[in-house]
């Protein structure tokens, strides 16, 4: 007869088998973030954010856990930037970091630099 020996170990000494996180697609990884899928699946292949490219083309699919998003996001700092400018665009002051201006008047935005 053999012996089990998960049941000599003490409750603390227990390994208790959790499944393994579930990876989600980028647009329920995006909505996490409360940013647009495109703009995450651009962070992912900069390498700025974790991800998990399936495929060995040129075209992959990418693949998030949540737990790895939060600790990432929870992990960075944003350091003060010290050579923020302001410049006077139409009269009224607008961060210029980089500089762009921003003109509206038929409804559509188009950005000069």
């Amino acid at each position: 007869m053999l012996h089990d020996k998960r049941r000599d170990l003490e409750p603390s000494e227990a390994v208790i088998a959790q499944p393994p996180e579930p990876f989600v697609d980028s647009i329920k990884a995006a909505a996490f973030l409360s940013i647009r899928p495109r703009h995450l699946l651009a962070l992912a292949r900069a390498g700025v954010i974790p991800a998990h490219p399936l495929g060995t083309g040129q075209r992959k699919l990418w693949r998030f856990r949540l737990s790895e998003l939060q600790t990432t996001l929870l992990q960075s700092r944003v350091e003060p930037n010290t050579s923020f400018r302001v410049a006077p665009v139409r009269g009224k002051r607008v961060a210029a970091t980089p500089r762009i201006a921003i003109r509206r008047g038929n409804g559509a935005g188009s950005i000069h630099g």
